[in-house]
């Protein structure tokens, strides 16, 4: 099979390798689409220890799948690239993606960039007639927003910040403003992403510059950090929230100094989000194949596997937002 393999920083090599090999509770996959994602920016910018086909949110076909499978070679699949174990105290308390012995489908073994890919049989989810290839690897960063949803706890009628309109972001403010918020502002330096924020719903925008302070709403209930990097989006979320009020943190950054005072006299939550639930990706791909979630129109650009160092190329210009490649 072709497979895109990380061979240096920023370097996307494609080529021929063997076809992955199937344990009994496992499946294999033909590749029908594969989003890069915004944690792929961090990992794909380092050197790799060995080259490695990298990710992570990826759809297809079944291939091949063992005897007595739930699933049959031909059946349309999305899958969780979360491994995890279902024994440790973590996945039986139900946040199974703190498990301990977690491992991530295109981080810790083979990808999605690539002809073919195995994975664990309960990883794979029906993926609805409804739902486009492309659009189905929105699941695991819209799983990623319900996350974060659900730790910033009850929202209706709530007044909430996103800072980073990126592929979480836009689908963060859609599940905020359908549970109820009563505002959301989403807030970015790219034009381009906040006029998608407009066309996707009733979302107020700001655009940020570099030049001048941003002019941002205060009094907010909820702040979400989703620009990451070593900017200074984490103390503008910290600034926006009144008293008493969240500040999630999704996005990574460097290690960080906060403004330990305002959290402490203004009793305020900051809160880290890593990953998603199983539960989570399960009602992803339920909202984006009943329409409750728009996906598609995030997707900026689609590319062949061919290509796939020009897609990643494209996905570090600020202006796309959701970058497929195609296998």
């Amino acid at each position: 099979m072709l497979a895109a393999f990380h061979v240096a920083p920023n370097r996307l090599e494609l080529r021929a390798t063997a076809d992955p090999k199937p344990a009994e509770d496992e499946a294999i996959i033909r590749v029908r689409a594969c989003g890069f994602c915004g944690s792929d920016k961090h990992d794909l910018s380092r050197a790799p220890a060995e080259p490695r086909i990298p990710g992570h949110e990826f759809c297809g076909v079944v291939e091949q799948a063992s005897f007595g499978a739930s699933f049959s070679p031909g059946d349309r699949v999305v899958v969780d690239p979360i491994m995890r174990c279902g024994q440790c105290d973590y996945c039986l308390e139900g946040r199974d993606h703190l498990c301990r012995t977690m491992a991530v489908i295109g981080c810790q073994t083979a990808g999605g960039f690539a002809e073919l890919v195995k994975a664990p049989l309960r990883n794979l989810h029906p993926l609805p007639a409804e739902l486009s290839f492309e659009a189905a690897t929105l699941a695991d960063p819209l799983a990623v927003a319900l996350h974060a949803a659900d730790l910033a706890g009850a929202v209706e009628g709530k007044r909430c910040l996103i800072l980073g309109a990126g592929t979480i972001g836009l689908l963060l403010a859609q599940v905020l403003a359908m549970r109820g918020a009563a505002a959301v502002w989403l807030a970015d330096i790219e034009e381009t992403h906040l006029d998608l924020a407009r066309r996707l719903g009733l979302f107020e925008t700001i655009l940020v510059s570099a030049s001048q302070a941003p002019d941002l709403p205060s009094d907010c209930d909820l702040a979400v950090e989703l620009a990451g990097g070593g900017g200074s989006t984490l103390a503008m979320a910290i600034d926006s929230v009144r008293k008493g009020g969240t500040v999630l943190c999704v996005a990574q950054r460097p290690p960080t100094e906060v403004s330990y005072p305002a959290i402490l006299f203004r009793e305020l939550r900051l809160q880290g989000v890593f990953g998603q639930r199983s539960k989570d990706f399960a009602e992803a791909i339920r909202l984006l194949a009943t329409g409750q979630i728009q996906g598609e129109a995030l997707i900026t650009d689609c590319f062949p596997l061919g290509q796939v160092q020009a897609a990643y190329e494209r996905f570090l210009q600020p202006s796309s937002v959701k970058v497929v490649v195609l296998p």
